[in-house]
């Protein structure tokens, strides 16, 4: 479920907030590990709000910058966290397309120490993302092809849990 007010009262700032489940048939955490698996549950209820604000800084380019919040209430207290996280973005508009490029930090702190490392996880989170929408390709009206180039790095106190992501990806939309 989402709710999104975008700019409220036209001041620019516009608030976005969910709640989701995470449900997993067979949670299947831990059970080689003499621990108690229940920590390690990862069904879970997940809010999250974001505030952001639009700044426009010229006809064709904007700033956006967001604070969000996500709580994972997961049913094993090693896996429930409240993530803090903040992004920039800077937009470029174009005559017949976009440029978006996007920096993004977030910190993750868990509730519990985690039975099979011993330690309560604290994850640091960074993300570079570029998107370029190209508007009406071939004359088709209300049409766009859209574009993405993403990459993130996962660095956590748990080395397991440390990773990089890289996202590449060519789409299309249609708008109503």
């Amino acid at each position: 479920m989402r709710i999104k007010v975008d700019n409220i009262a036209r001041s620019m700032f516009s608030i976005d907030s969910a709640y989701g489940k995470y449900d997993l048939d067979e949670e299947k955490s831990g059970e080689n590990f003499a621990v108690n698996k229940q920590l390690l549950d990862r069904n879970s209820d997940i809010f999250f709000i974001e505030g952001s604000h639009l700044l426009p800084l010229s006809q064709t380019q904007m700033l956006r910058s967001a604070l969000n919040y996500t709580k994972i209430d997961a049913s094993g207290k090693a896996m429930a966290a409240d993530v803090f996280g903040g992004s920039a973005t800077f937009i470029q508009l174009f005559q017949r397309s976009s440029l978006a490029f996007t920096l993004s930090y977030k910190k993750a702190l868990f509730d519990a120490e985690n039975p099979i490392f011993n330690k309560k996880q604290d994850d640091n989170q960074f993300g570079a993302f570029l998107a370029y929408e190209y508007k009406q390709p071939f004359g088709w009206k209300d049409w766009g092809v859209v574009s993405l180039v993403g990459y993130n790095t996962t660095q956590s106190n748990i080395n397991f849990y440390d990773a990089d992501t890289m996202l590449v990806s060519l789409g299309m939309n249609y708008r109503f």
